[in-house]
């Protein structure tokens, strides 16, 4: 059975099957009955005794009382109790009584209309147990609620009886209202089906895109605080009209020693236009959408003077940044935010100049590309970088993280990654620090890369196959640089005078792979170090002539494996005091080559019949070294030249 509460128009159908000592339903059965009959004149409104004015004794007697002090009472068998304390009159006989008595808490209602159709509370026509309404019929809606205010009062059925009786002759007999029908269902369904799961809410429907608004210079206040927020429309910042095509009208000094935000989250396709001077001393603050953000500053100092710039385009879309010179310039500060669409930023020359720094994090993804003029990071200038698993393409002018610079490169997430940068970079006390992925690097510096105290270190350990070129004089007159591999086949390549005049250059390919190194004329001379460590792949080393010269040292570790690793000197090596150590050399099939011609200057390895032999405890082993000695003349190679370990 279900029961039914009204007054706030809730409905439940828990199943009810409570005693009929509690209800009284069972002994006015009979009555209810006969009364679902009576369906004319003044038997059509039923009487009702409220809570408050009644009382039960302990054998079912219902006593109430008259507004003139007497009192009166009901039998068991001449009202139903209804949970929740409202007593309906079922009995027609007392029912007239009390019509005619000043009862005290009664209520005379129409509970049984003239015949017609059966309706809900909101008036739709109700369906029982077939597809046809039960009745029909002319005439208003009855609507129980606007006669009694019955609040909270639950209606249930004894179980003793699961014909229905009473049920099913109110169903075929009458007509009642909108409550009372609820109460018929009730009546003629001894299990009622469970309530049905509500259907989940449908997802809200986006707003359509709004009207596309445009602010020009004039709209925003110049060296004031400002803040605009744009609609999911497309918003044009510092032009004419809101159209691709609308002249730009770029703002002046926005943000210039004060606060200037703009909130573009809601998503469109926005652009933005800004002169010079923005966020200089200031603050400048952008949030972009999901949409394609376009944002140009086309004049110089973009959060110069100790100025900040912030740029939140991590909501997505294919963004585009375009900035002048002196960006972030003389303490200033940068940041931009990337999403998982692509970006594409342009800088001109000086950006994050003079105790300035600049980060991008581009960690979300997508396919991105930076260009930046010369001079980034320059004098104590900070710049920082940070890859997605998309491929990134970097490119630099000269003097990168130059004179007491600095720069970084995350770029471990991954994707095929091109790094390119002019001369000089991390020279003069610079440094650059580059992380690579699983993907595959292509870096590409000009000449002298970390000259004159310079540091740079690459660690390409997560593997991949890697391109590295540099150009003349890289790690020269005391600079250093430090080459971590990966199980990834590498490929370096450097100009002339690499590690030479007191530099150093150390390069551990450890981790494997397929490893070429080729190094110019005068490498490691001139007290300079090269210090190569192979692994279980094929190492293949090439040196130009004049290797570690004056004072100069290469030390070549081919690694303790049976690669056919191949060393090769273009010229001469280890002359005036500098000395050349291979170890690690496999007699099987490990090489050793040096070029025909090469002239036996004092102290270079050779001997008379162009042949050097070492011992080990499993014998005597013969390394040829082509074209050595001239004339006849030999020269015997003691180990402060050329010193090998055979495994």
């Amino acid at each position: 059975m279900g029961a039914i509460r009204q007054g706030k128009q809730r409905f439940s159908r828990n199943a009810l099957k409570s005693s009929a000592s509690v209800l009284g339903l069972a002994a006015g059965a009979v009555s209810w009955s006969g009364l679902a009959q009576a369906a004319e004149g003044e038997r059509s409104l039923q009487t009702l005794l409220l809570p408050e004015h009644y009382q039960i004794l302990d054998d079912g007697t219902v006593v109430f009382a008259l507004k003139t002090g007497e009192q009166m009472s009901l039998t068991e068998e001449q009202y139903v109790l209804l949970d929740g304390g409202l007593v309906l009159v079922v009995d027609e006989l007392a029912q007239d009584t009390m019509a005619e008595l000043p009862v005290m808490g009664s209520l005379r209602t129409q509970l049984l209309t003239e015949i017609g159709p059966v309706r809900s509370p909101d008036g739709s026509i109700v369906e029982v147990s077939s597809t046809q309404p039960l009745w029909s019929g002319e005439g208003p809606t009855p609507r129980l609620f606007e006669d009694v205010d019955l609040k909270t009062y639950e209606v249930a059925q004894s179980s003793v009886d699961d014909t229905n009786t009473a049920g099913d002759a109110l169903a075929t007999s009458m007509s009642v209202a909108p409550g009372a029908m609820v109460l018929l269902g009730m009546l003629m369904t001894s299990d009622p089906p469970e309530a049905e799961t509500p259907a989940p809410p449908a997802p809200p429907t986006p707003a359509p895109p709004s009207a596309p608004e445009f602010w020009t210079d004039d709209d925003v206040a110049n060296s004031a605080s400002t803040a605009i927020t744009g609609s999911n429309g497309d918003s044009f910042v510092g032009y004419t009209a809101a159209s691709t095509s609308a002249t730009p009208d770029p703002l002046t000094s926005i943000g210039v020693g004060s606060t200037a935000t703009f909130d573009m989250s809601a998503g469109g396709n926005n652009k933005f236009a800004a002169r010079s001077s923005a966020g200089y001393s200031g603050v400048l603050s952008y949030t972009g959408g999901s949409g394609d953000d376009s944002l140009t500053f086309s004049g110089i100092y973009l959060a110069a003077g100790s100025g900040s710039a912030t740029f939140d385009m991590s909501l997505g879309g294919d963004n585009t940044f375009v900035a002048a010179s002196s960006a972030a310039y003389s303490s200033g500060f940068i940041s931009y935010t990337g999403g998982s669409g692509d970006d594409s930023l342009i800088f001109g020359d000086f950006l994050a100049v003079d105790g300035a720094t600049a980060t991008f994090d581009m960690s979300a993804g997508g396919t991105n590309s930076f260009v930046a003029g010369g001079n980034v990071a320059y004098v104590s200038g900070s710049f920082a970088y940070t890859g997605g698993s998309g491929d990134d393409s970097l490119t630099f002018g000269d003097d990168l993280a130059f004179e007491d610079g600095t720069a970084t490169f995350d770029m471990s997430q991954g994707g095929n990654n091109t790094f390119v940068a002019g001369s000089s970079a991390a020279s003069s006390s610079g440094s650059l620090a580059y992380t690579g992925g699983t993907g595959e690097d292509s870096l590409t510096f000009g000449p002298n890369l970390v000259m004159g105290g310079g540091t740079a270190t690459f660690d390409m350990s997560l593997g991949g196959n890697n391109t590295f070129v540099a150009g003349q004089g890289a790690a020269s007159s005391s600079g250093s640089i430090a080459y971590t591999g990966g199980s990834g086949g590498d490929s370096l390549t450097f100009g002339d005078l690499l590690a030479n005049g007191s530099g150093a250059a150390t390069f551990d390919m450890s981790a494997g792979g397929d490893n070429t190194f080729v190094a110019g004329r005068a490498a490691a001379g001139s007290s300079g170090a090269i210090v190569y460590k192979g692994g279980n792949g094929i190492d293949t080393l090439t040196f130009g002539s004049n290797a570690a010269l004056t004072g100069g040292s290469i030390d070549i570790r081919l690694g303790a494996d049976a690669a056919a690793d191949k060393v090769t000197f273009e010229g001469s090596i280890g002359g005036s005091g500098g000395t050349v150590t291979i170890k690690n050399f496999n007699y099987n099939d490990d090489t050793i080559d040096v070029a025909a011609g090469v002239s036996a200057v004092g102290g270079e390895i050779a001997d008379a019949g162009g042949n050097l032999t070492w011992t080990d405890s499993g014998g005597s082993h013969t390394v040829v070294f082509k074209g050595i000695g001239t004339g006849g003349t030999g020269v015997v190679a003691t180990s402060a030249q050329l010193a090998a370990d055979i495994i």
